[in-house]
């Protein structure tokens, strides 16, 4: 599927050339959105080479794996990541993940969608019923595993997701307070990496 292959590889390379000509960037304190921010020097980079190409690459993948099953199910889960991650690219996200505007808003909710889709594919495509020819029972094992570990890392970064979002209720009080999120970059690099190691067993594995 080499759609998902050059988007995935396209979306790795841009995050990491940004990181590095960004000044002052953390990639294990920051997220991934805030080198897309509006009016930064790279932020049209990460959107426009990094996020659209990506979430255009799913929906590619969509068509081109969709005589891989019997059901529409997985078709259109993946078209749904590929418009979300479309959304996060296209709406930048506010400084320090706010959601001060309508853009950053519309990019968090996107995130947050992308996310959740993302942690249910592992369990979803382990179902051998799904497909014409279903995969190895390995597979599915491997499949839920990986799910599992990305549920609980998910729990993990919602935990300060929830504290963060009590900051932003405040915040709407006429109460400012900041919260240090000192591991968010890491927590997400690591959701994703778990989610681009499966991906990357899927792909070899309905191609061998």
């Amino acid at each position: 599927m080499p759609a998902l292959v050059i988007g995935g590889s396209l979306f790795l390379a841009v995050i990491l050339l940004a990181g590095y000509l960004t000044p002052g960037y953390s990639h294990v304190r920051q997220s991934i959105s805030e080198l897309g921010i509006a009016g930064s020097v790279y932020g049209w980079l990460v959107r426009w080479v990094g996020f659209v190409p990506l979430g255009l690459s799913f929906i590619l993948f969509a068509y081109q794996s969709s005589s891989l099953f019997s059901s529409q199910i997985p078709f259109v889960l993946v078209i749904l990541i590929g418009l979300a991650t479309l959304f996060a690219g296209i709406f930048p996200t506010d400084p320090d993940n706010q959601r001060d505007t309508i853009s950053g808003k519309i990019h968090a909710d996107a995130v947050i969608l992308l996310m959740l889709l993302l942690s249910t594919v592992p369990f979803i495509f382990s179902i051998s019923a799904l497909y014409r020819y279903p995969p190895t029972k390995w597979f599915s094992i491997f499949s839920v595993s990986m799910g599992i570990l990305t549920l609980i890392l998910l729990v993990i970064s919602s935990i300060d997701l929830n504290r963060l979002l009590v900051v932003l209720f405040q915040k709407n009080q006429g109460k400012v307070e900041r919260i240090q999120r000192p591991s968010l970059g890491l927590q997400q690099r690591l959701l994703l990496s778990l989610h681009y190691l499966w991906w990357s067993v899927f792909i070899t594995s309905v191609n061998t």
